[in-house]
């Protein structure tokens, strides 16, 4: 009879804890006029991959204006900075 025995192997990876997941952080550290890409999906929304500038920032959303797409409130969560 042979026996197979299976080894998990452990890999010394350092993930952090995402303690942000309300996005409480202040703003994201986004100012008017910053670049920034649409990373969301949304039915009704703009495309994936849609690069705006920043036109006001709420609390929770920005106002993004995506040139051809528009102008947007979008979460935090579905934008990302473009640092330049």
């Amino acid at each position: 009879m042979i026996t197979k025995t299976n080894i998990q192997q452990k890999f010394d990876i350092k993930i952090p804890l995402n303690n942000n997941l309300n996005k409480k952080e202040k703003k994201l550290n986004l100012n008017k006029g910053e670049k920034v890409c649409y990373i969301g999906k949304h039915k009704n929304g703009p495309a994936f991959g849609s690069f705006g500038t920043i036109k006001n920032t709420l609390n929770k959303l920005a106002i993004v204006d995506l040139g051809v797409d528009g102008t947007w409130k979008i979460p935090y969560f579905y934008i990302q900075s473009i640092k330049i």
